[in-house]
C-alpha cells in the first residue's frame, strides 16, 4: 500500500512475493520443489506477525489477510486441476492399446507417459495447513475439487454419447472405465466419494429409475437401428441400408469439452478419436457388449420391455 501511495487498496496478486514462488513451483513442474509448495505461504505469517506486533496496524493485517486467501484459493484452484489432469493423461496411458502406441510411435508420434510421483504423496495429503493462526484442511479441499472434476468429465462423456448414434456407446464404456481408473489412483491419496454413486448422479439414476445411458440406447434402437440398419449374417453386423427407410435424427452437436474432461490432452483425445472411429458404420458385438456392461441386468430389463411395448403399438 506504501508503494501504491494509496492508489491500490491491495497489491496484485501479480505482485505477491508468496504467489510468484508458489506459481514458479507449480508451473514447472518439478518433483523436487513440488514438497516446497507451502513454504513461501510462511511469508504471509511472518508479515502479519509485524503488522500486529511490530507496527500495531490492524488494516496492515487485514490487506495481509486478504491477499492469503487469494493465494490460497488459486493454490488449490491450480493445484487441483494439474492433479487431475496428470492423473487423467495417466490413466489415459495406462489404457491405450499397445499396438497402436507402438505404430503411431513408428509414425512419429510422441506421447511419453507422464512422470510417475511427480505429486508427493505428503502434500496431498495434508490436513493442517497453519495460516494466519488457522489450520486449512488441503486434503478436504483438493478432494472437493477432484470430485466435482470426476462428476464433470463423466457429465461430458455422457453427454457426448447423447449427441452420437448407438455406435458411440463403445467410446462412452472406455471413458467411464478411464475415469474409474483415474478416481481409483486419486483415492490412495485423497477421501474421495464412491465413483459408483457419482456415475449415477451423473446418469440420473439417482431421481429416475430409467438412466440417461438407456433411454438413448432404446431411443437409438426403435428409432435409427430398427429403420435405417439391416443384419448382415457373413460378418454378424447391423449395417447401414443403401437405401433410408426413415428421416434421417437431428442431432445435437456436442459442446466444446476441455481436454482433461476426455482423455487428459489433445494429443490422447486424437489418439482415442482414431481408434474409436473403427467401431462406427456398424452395430456388432463390441457394442451390444458395451451396452449390456453400461446397463447392468436391470437397465436391459426395461430397454426390453420398452421395446417389446413399442413394437405393439406399431402391430
Amino acid at each position: 500500500m506504501e508503494i501504491a501511495n494509496g492508489t491500490r487498496i491491495q497489491f496484485p496478486i501479480e505482485m505477491s512475493l508468496p504467489w510468484i514462488l508458489t506459481d514458479h513451483i507449480l508451473e514447472t513442474h518439478d518433483p523436487a520443489l513440488m514438497e516446497s509448495l507451502l513454504y513461501p505461504l510462511d511469508l504471509y505469517n511472518d508479515a502479519a506477525d509485524c503488522a500486529l506486533n511490530r507496527f500495531h496496524r490492524r488494516f496492515f493485517f487485514d490487506e495481509i489477510e486478504a491477499e492469503a486467501n487469494l493465494v490460497f484459493d488459486q493454490l488449490v484452484y491450480k493445484l487441483s486441476d494439474q492433479l487431475f489432469r496428470y492423473y487423467k493423461q495417466y490413466a489415459a496411458s495406462i489404457l491405450l492399446d499397445k499396438k497402436f502406441r507402438m505404430e503411431a510411435q513408428k509414425a512419429g508420434w510422441r506421447e511419453p507417459y507422464p512422470q510417475p510421483n511427480r505429486y508427493a504423496a505428503a502434500l496431498i495429503r495434508q490436513r493442517s495447513v497453519q495460516l494466519l493462526g488457522r489450520s486449512i484442511d488441503l486434503s478436504y479441499l483438493l478432494s472437493q475439487r477432484i470430485n466435482r472434476a470426476i462428476t464433470k468429465s463423466l457429465e461430458e462423456a455422457i453427454q457426448r454419447f447423447l449427441c452420437s448414434d448407438i455406435t458411440a456407446v463403445v467410446e462412452l464404456e472406455a471413458l467411464i472405465e478411464c475415469n474409474r481408473l483415474c478416481h481409483r489412483m486419486l483415492a490412495e491419496y485423497l477421501e474421495l466419494d464412491d465413483f459408483d454413486g457419482m456415475l449415477q448422479e451423473a446418469n440420473n439414476l439417482v431421481t429416475s429409475p430409467l438412466s440417461k445411458i438407456a433411454f438413448h440406447v432404446f431411443w437409438e434402437v426403435t428409432w435409427d437401428l430398427v429403420k435405417n440398419y439391416c443384419y448382415n449374417g457373413s460378418t454378424n453386423r447391423f449395417v447401414q441400408t443403401k437405401f433410408a427407410l426413415a428421416e434421417t435424427l437431428e442431432r445435437e452437436k456436442p459442446s466444446p469439452c476441455a481436454p482433461e474432461y476426455l482423455w487428459g490432452s489433445k494429443s490422447l483425445n486424437s489418439c482415442y478419436e482414431a481408434i474409436f472411429q473403427l467401431c462406427r458404420g456398424f452395430i456388432g458385438a463390441p457394442h451390444f457388449s458395451a451396452i449390456c456392461r453400461l446397463l447392468g441386468y436391470q437397465g436391459i430389463f426395461i430397454i426390453f420391455t420398452e421395446i417389446m411395448k413399442f413394437c405393439k403399438s406399431l402391430v
